[in-house]
């Protein structure tokens, strides 16, 4: 039962930074770098031409109701996201034969995807009296205020959910006071 418990605990501190990693890269590089192929060149249309379109800058952080699709990626990004974060896992398990990582990471993979979005929804439409506590916390609050400095200095802060990535590769900006 020790054993186990260790494994979930080791395999979901490795699975939230690798989705930290995963998050930043994508968002780095093939969201705002024009790359070869068709997947990369879509991400970087959806990102840069609808959502970054609507929402730049300072001005227009917030928008309302009708701009929701501009937000969120496509249905099939989620599932692809996924599969990549739990890949390594699934090598673990192939070659222990404990399947304990892979689905810690399922988990870790999939819960990381819904906040994901979540969040993202949460920071560009206004407020709503349904969410009003979860936009006071003081960790919502953090979070928006890094993404926002994203939408106005783009080549900084990659990271949505956790920003250990942004941390660790230096892109972290904040506020000059």
């Amino acid at each position: 039962m020790i054993l186990e418990i260790t494994l979930v605990i080791v395999s979901s501190m490795i699975c939230l930074t690798l989705d930290s990693i995963i998050e930043w890269w994508t968002h780095r590089y093939p969201m705002h770098k024009k790359l070869p192929g068709p997947l990369f060149r879509f991400l970087f249309w959806h990102h840069i031409t609808v959502h970054h379109a609507e929402f730049s800058g300072k001005d227009y952080y917030h928008h309302s109701e009708e701009k929701r699709g501009t937000i969120p990626f496509p249905l099939w990004v989620g599932p692809l996201l996924i599969a990549v974060a739990v890949s390594p896992f699934a090598l673990i398990w192939k070659f222990t034969g404990t399947p304990i990582p892979f689905y810690t990471s399922l988990i870790w993979a999939i819960i990381y995807y819904i906040v994901f979005e979540g969040i993202h929804q949460l920071m560009h439409l206004p407020d709503s009296p349904k969410v009003q506590r979860i936009r006071k916390s003081k960790w919502f609050k953090w979070l928006d205020e890094h993404h926002k400095i994203h939408h106005e200095r783009a080549s900084t802060n990659f990271n949505l959910v956790l920003p250990l990535a942004d941390i660790m590769f230096g892109t972290r900006a904040t506020r000059k006071k």
